[in-house]
């Protein structure tokens, strides 16, 4: 940690200028320039940290917390109330995030069309955060409907017919003893997924539109920062958003740990008062972004008009720069990102893990995830961006296969064991950096919001088109990795197709490694492409065809896959209608 002193020293003022200014160089401004790293980093500090700039970091505060308690929820709600199928819940994942591909129109939204008188981000942190509260109390009013698995006399679910639940008609006729699956109690339970999974999209919709305007801003405010501190702004922003990820996982974990959603408590709040509380934090958010996010509104005579813009947005794309890490955004997250619908139910039926511990671990990841953040911001922010991924990918391999394939085979099958894995979140967060630091040095003055919409909408476009590619795979496999069945009765030939979805998993992971290339090294090679690259419009056709005909088909088939009528077909994933 950096100390504070010398801050007080530092006039309010003099700071707003320099990040409004986008001009890097203080003396613009009639100042003297910062003669050593400590007090650039204090004139950083004194404007993020400013009483009327408050609502710029709460914004990430609250995003996290909002971004990290929806999905936080899913493996209590989807998989233990609904007991959705693997390549549902890989879906309803996918589904839930899927918003964070619409930043590219909202970031030309931004830059075009400021609102009420001039202002490009606070208008639109309001608007978000009031469609986030509004949709969060719909979804409480909505609930949960019955469990999809009978319950026994402590309210544990019955998903296994032996001895000690014979007894239960509904669940094992005939007193069935056969160690199988159990009947359900409510086999239509499954069908509410895809209502509840949109709703839970339309909030993180919502949380989003405020997301894209604070990222304008962050864009701006670190084009100020000298290339050696360049990044600190981005971190310290990410940083407030784990923190914020953190506090709802907590949430969630400690207060729907029922058995009801795959915990051990007797007691839990339900899943309606966890979106009320959600709620009542994006109500708090809409006053105060309006009112504490310092920015100056845009005179008429400077703002973007959209003829020009789309054309600035054309030549960017024209760009060979700049296509080349669109290019990379959208092929290393899709491919990268690659899993086995298997994983859910290898958490709940072999490895055992409750909802509590699940959420303790993911709370742990959200710190491990934090402290590699900080790392990069203290020790990495100059090394090579390509060897990082690499090694990071070696990582997150080498240690998520000690774990996976000791609960596969059945070696150890303990739920502290399996979720060990948290470590994964270090190189995880060195890995979102590297991704997203291009960004600044891709945007310039007047297209901040453009630029980080475009490459956060090809990253975001590959992660939900990952599932939807894997789901398509390892539906082709010879035993059903989705089916909860499966899994109970845990054979060995079973036990050996688990093992190779998941080596399969891996080797996407370094496939990956062939389209690094696309990525700059490092910040000052990033700069000399942008120099000396030129521009290619054939690559730029190409590379739009590929976002938008990617985007089509991911939402297209997500929305297949989480709705009844549609999610059995062998398309998305299922054993065919």
């Amino acid at each position: 940690m950096h100390d504070d002193e010398g801050l007080d020293d530092v006039d309010a003022g003099d700071v707003e200028l320099v990040a409004l200014t986008g001009d890097p160089n203080p003396t613009a401004l009639g100042q003297a320039a910062p003669q050593n790293k400590s007090s650039e980093l204090a004139l950083v500090r004194a404007r993020l940290f400013a009483r009327d700039n408050v609502g710029y970091l709460a914004t990430y505060f609250t995003v996290g917390l909002v971004y990290g308690g929806l999905p936080a929820t899913l493996y209590g709600v989807f998989n233990g109330v609904l007991n959705v199928q693997g390549y549902e819940y890989q879906g309803v994942k996918a589904l839930v995030t899927l918003p964070w591909s619409f930043k590219v129109f909202l970031g030309a939204m931004n830059d075009v069309a400021p609102l009420a008188g001039g202002y490009r981000r606070r208008p639109y942190m309001s608007i978000g955060w009031a469609l986030c509260a509004l949709t969060l109390v719909l979804l409480a009013f909505l609930g949960l409907p019955e469990p999809y698995f009978c319950r026994d006399h402590d309210g544990s679910y019955i998903v296994e017919c032996t001895e000690k639940t014979a007894y239960h008609s509904i669940a094992c006729p005939n007193e069935r003893s056969d160690g199988t699956q159990a009947e359900p109690c409510n086999a239509r339970a499954p069908d509410s997924a895809g209502t509840i999974s949109s709703l839970m999209a339309l909030a993180a919709f919502g949380y989003m539109v405020a997301d894209v305007a604070a990222d304008g801003l962050t864009v701006t405010l670190a084009q100020t920062e000298t290339q050696t501190i360049r990044g600190y702004t981005q971190t310290t922003a990410y940083l407030t958003r784990s923190v914020g990820m953190a506090i709802s996982v907590a949430i969630v974990g400690l207060c729907m740990n029922g058995k009801i959603y795959n915990g051990t408590f007797a007691w839990s709040l339900s899943f309606s008062s966890i979106c009320m509380i959600f709620a009542f934090a994006a109500v708090a958010m809409v006053p105060l972004t309006w009112k504490f996010v310092r920015e100056d509104p845009v005179p008429q005579s400077q703002r973007a008009k959209l003829g020009p813009y789309a054309k600035s947005a054309w030549q960017l794309m024209n760009a060979r720069h700049f296509a080349a890490v669109c290019a990379f955004s959208i092929l290393y997250s899709t491919v990268r990102s690659v899993e086995s619908p298997a994983t859910v139910l290898v958490t709940r039926y072999w490895a055992g893990v409750h909802n509590l511990q699940q959420k303790t671990a993911s709370l742990a990841g959200q710190l491990m995830f934090a402290l590699g953040l900080a790392l990069v911001r203290r020790y990495l922010l100059n090394h090579s961006w390509r060897h990082l991924l690499i090694v990071t990918t070696v990582i997150l391999i080498f240690v998520d296969a000690i774990f996976v394939f000791c609960t596969v085979f059945d070696v150890i099958r303990n739920q502290y064991f399996f979720l060990c894995d948290v470590l994964l979140e270090l190189p995880t967060a060195v890995e979102f950096l590297v991704t997203t630091y291009y960004v600044v040095e891709a945007a310039d003055a007047h297209n901040g919001g453009m630029v980080y919409g475009l490459l956060t909408t090809a990253h975001n476009i590959g992660l939900s088109l990952a599932p939807v590619i894997a789901n398509q795979i390892f539906g082709l496999f010879p035993m059903n990795l989705s089916d909860s069945a499966n899994f109970i009765e845990d054979s060995t030939r079973f036990r050996k197709v688990v093992a190779g979805s998941y080596i399969i998993a891996y080797l996407f992971s370094v496939i990956a490694w062939a389209i690094l290339p696309l990525l700059p090294n490092q910040k000052d090679q990033a700069q000399a492409r942008k120099r000396t690259w030129g521009t290619s419009r054939s690559l730029a056709i190409a590379v739009t065809a590929s976002l938008v005909l990617c985007f089509i088909y991911s939402v297209s088939t997500l929305l297949l896959t989480v709705f009844p009528a549609t999610a059995c077909l062998k398309f998305v994933g299922g054993p065919g209608c």
